[in-house]
């Protein structure tokens, strides 16, 4: 045995099976048996709204503080 994956897998050498005179038949197309895709992350929607919407607040306060800057520059305002 040379090593055990964390999804549970255990990898053998080749040679095992030869030198144990087993007669497989070694399909080469695993994934069309087992599924090989890793669980995907899973994402929290309201974590990322709430950031979203500070983001948000952000801008329009910076967004202010710019307008104020450039109404004392008489250059008008952005947005």
């Amino acid at each position: 045995m040379l090593k055990t994956t964390s999804r549970h897998i255990k990898k053998y050498r080749l040679s095992i099976f030869n030198e144990s005179s087993f007669c497989l038949y070694i399909e080469f197309n695993i994934s069309r048996y087992i599924s090989t895709a890793k669980p995907e992350k899973k994402i929290d929607l309201k974590d990322v709204n709430e950031n979203l919407k500070d983001i948000q607040k952000d801008i329009e306060k910076y967004t202010d503080e710019h307008n104020k800057f450039l109404q004392e520059l008489d250059l008008g305002s952005i947005l």
